[in-house]
């Protein structure tokens, strides 16, 4: 350059900086038209060497890059390709400076340079995208509003040759043979081969840069990285959407920016991507209807048609629908309402658009959308349950397939969770997944349906109970037995569930399961415990339960036909274990119409103290008596002679009793019937039905047995009084001890 020029570009007034910068630009102009290339190359050297370059210099500085530009001006489009890579650096360089006027003029100088290699520009697309991301944020706003114009510049170009543009120079740019997209360590790498193709804009070698910024949390930049997005999504051949998945989980976390407009344009900015989604999924089924169609009347040598060949944009997009349901299940409980609800919106799309991917994901989407139902917010509860609702359908109608033993697993943990609302979801996907798949009843499976019955919820508690009647319905004798087993081994080591749920336990089952099957298990394998207190607690609960629920009206039926072999077989197996509970054995007793028996037993009751607890038992039985269940007993009594034994009976009861409301209620019963006592009665012993062999033979065991349990009984009751006086006459000798030991210290102080 001549020493004018280079003097007046490193003055500190702009105007004589301009003015040099013309003169330059005229020098440059003049040696392209002699064809004086080689000075066109010393005057670009000498500019970055000398004053680009000056780090220590601002003036120098500002004189390099307005001389940059200048030369870029007289060069024109069709010669700066040759010289670009020397220039463009120097001035990306200048945008780290210190001094605000630098990177100012920076921006400007990048600008003119722009302007004049559009195209060609795109080979720095990376650079310039990141420096641009650097300054929208930077703290001066003459900065910012520099590089807002040269943003928009970058903005035309790329909207206009980024799909078409071929470089006229191929930047020999050394590209790393891997860049690692997991900035989160959640993604996998994005794997760039250095021999990619770049003689065009590269929008794989563009994404790395993309992610290392898209965690930003400055919401200028935020919004600039917005903006771009959408300008890339425009422009279909580019195919944004192919690298969804590798700044999706980015993106979303600006719905919780603190800048409303930033929130706004990244909402509007997903929506946009969903509806792209929801094109080319449904261009995709489209040709794959078109593919799989049938038409018979086409022939080779005449087509039906020539649309079929004609290619679409977006029929060979690939989009990663597993890779973006996983980044939505991570960040669902992300604690933001609006991050929620949009993924609640594309988890449901892609029910729509890819219900496959969603089964692959199953056990991960129950585990994250059943905690959603109990949100505080209650429109994603209403999203969430409407998603829920769509599955549940899917499922029961087969229209999704899903691997069944990861799906229990996932589910059996939400039995965990504190919400009711999700532990009854989740229990109702394992009745709907039972139903149409049958779940296997492993060990694990069935401890931990055992486990639900401790639950605080009785929704729950009755859900659980209908799962697991479902599952033994079909079972075999095996497995039946082995529930049962498990069943009193569990309420056996939970003493207080037995007594809160016992009644309710045997009732749902019995609603689902055979009766009969039940209480024989249940009768048969409560003769293997010796915890008398424990049997008794059972017995109590399901003979009441026996006595009163309607569905168990069959089985009080086949009881009462101890003339039957049916009949007579199930009262000897009950019989058996409801011995160690002895109210429980007269209303047996009672029940099948062996008033003789329940006698028998009512004279051993009253050979022994009556503890208050067998008291409150019988008065339940009279109430029992005075139900519909006992409507043929108490017509039985209108015939004194045929049935002596159940006037014994009542009359027994009666004496046991203390004078109390049940007292007077069978006391008023036995009066009523007392004067037809006198009246000319046909015989009527034939109504009686004979037990059978079964039962009279063994009966001489069966009291024998039932008088051994209940000698048991009074045993451990007897030593349970003794055992809880012993312990009240040690606290209260601990007491006298503790007071006498405060005395002594007093007296000692």
């Amino acid at each position: 350059m001549d020493k004018e020029i280079k003097k007046a570009l490193c003055d500190r007034i702009y105007d004589k900086r301009k003015l040099a910068a013309l003169d330059l630009e005229q020098l440059v102009r003049d040696c392209l038209a002699a064809g004086d290339r080689d000075r066109i190359q010393a005057i670009i050297t000498e500019l970055v060497r000398d004053f680009a370059y000056a780090v220590h210099h601002p003036n120098y500085r500002n004189g390099g890059l307005i001389g940059l530009a200048a030369v870029s001006i007289a060069l024109g489009s069709s010669e700066l390709a040759v010289y670009l890579d020397d220039i463009i650096q120097p001035i990306l360089s200048c945008f780290g400076d210190a001094d605000a006027r630098v990177r100012y003029f920076a921006c400007e100088s990048l600008y003119n340079v722009a302007k004049v290699a559009k195209g060609e520009i795109l080979q720095y697309f990376n650079e310039v995208f990141d420096v641009l991301c650097r300054l929208v944020a930077d703290s001066e706003e003459s900065v910012r509003n520099g590089a807002d114009l040269v943003d928009r510049l970058i903005k035309d170009i790329v909207a206009e040759k980024a799909a078409t543009y071929k470089f006229s120079v191929n930047r020999s740019a050394a590209v790393p043979p891997a860049v690692s997209s997991s900035i989160d360590g959640l993604s996998p790498a994005i794997q760039v081969a250095p021999n990619q193709n770049t003689d065009s804009f590269s929008l794989a070698n563009f994404i790395p840069v993309l992610i290392e910024r898209i965690y930003v949390i400055n919401p200028s930049t935020r919004m600039f990285l917005v903006q771009w997005i959408v300008l890339l999504d425009s422009i279909p051949d580019l195919e944004l959407i192919i690298y969804l998945p590798e700044f999706l989980r980015g993106l979303l976390t600006f719905l919780n920016d603190s800048n409303k407009d930033v929130r706004v344009a990244t909402k509007n900015l997903l929506e946009t991507l969903l509806r792209d989604i929801r094109s080319i999924a449904k261009l995709h089924m489209s040709l794959k209807s078109s593919e799989d169609a049938v038409t018979p009347l086409a022939t080779p040598e005449k087509p039906t048609s020539t649309a079929s060949s004609l290619y679409q944009v977006g029929q060979d997009t690939a989009i990663d629908y597993d890779r973006i349901v996983n980044i939505l299940l991570d960040n669902l409980h992300g604690g933001n309402s609006e991050i929620q609800t949009t993924i609640l919106e594309w988890l449901r799309a892609f029910y729509e658009v890819a219900p496959t991917e969603l089964a692959k994901n199953f056990g991960r989407l129950v585990s994250v959308l059943l905690p959603t139902l109990c949100e505080s917010s209650t429109t994603i509860c209403d999203q969430a349950q409407n998603l829920n609702s769509e599955l549940l359908e899917a499922v029961k109608a087969n229209n999704m397939t899903i691997e069944y033993s990861s799906a229990v697993n996932a589910l059996t943990l939400q039995f965990l969770h504190e919400s009711e609302v999700t532990r009854v979801a989740a229990v109702n996907w394992l009745v709907t997944l039972q139903k149409v798949g049958k779940i296997e009843l492993s060990d694990s499976v069935l401890s931990t349906l055992l486990r639900l019955l401790s639950d605080t919820s009785d929704v729950v508690v009755t859900k659980d109970l209908e799962l697991l009647a479902q599952i033994l319905h079909n079972s075999t004798e095996e497995t039946f037995r082995g529930f049962i087993r498990k069943l009193l081994v569990y309420l056996d080591s939970h003493r207080q569930l037995e007594a809160a749920r016992g009644k309710l336990i045997t009732s749902r089952l019995c609603q689902v399961l055979a009766p009969e099957r039940l209480y024989r298990y249940m009768a048969e394998i409560l003769l293997e415990y010796n915890d008398v207190h424990f049997v008794c607690s059972i017995v109590q609960n399901i003979n009441n339960n026996l006595m009163i629920a309607p569905e168990l009206s069959g089985l009080r039926e086949t009881l009462r036909r101890l003339d039957t072999p049916e009949g007579a077989s199930l009262f000897v197996i009950l019989f058996r274990t409801w011995s160690r509970n002895s109210v429980a054995a007269i209303s047996l007793c009672l029940l099948a119409q062996a008033y003789e028996y329940a006698f028998e037993i009512l004279q051993v009751v009253a050979k022994s103290d009556i503890s208050v607890a067998t008291l409150v038992q019988i008065d339940r039985l009279v109430q029992l008596i005075e139900s519909p269940v006992f409507a043929r007993l108490r017509i039985q009594l209108l015939d004194p002679a045929a049935f002596p034994y159940l006037y014994k009976c009542l009359y027994g009861l009666l004496m046991i009793l203390p004078q109390s409301s049940a007292f007077k209620s069978l006391q008023t019963r036995l009066s009523s019937v007392a004067p037809i006592g006198g009246l000319p009665l046909p015989e009527t012993r034939d109504k009686i039905p004979t037990p059978a062999p079964v039962v009279t033979s063994e009966w001489s065991e069966l009291l024998r047995l039932y008088n051994e349990m209940h000698l048991n009984s009074l045993d451990q009751a007897r030593l349970l009084s003794l055992l809880l006086f012993e312990f009240v006459a040690f606290n209260s000798s601990l007491r006298s001890l503790d007071r006498a030991l405060s005395s002594l210290a007093v007296l000692v102080s």
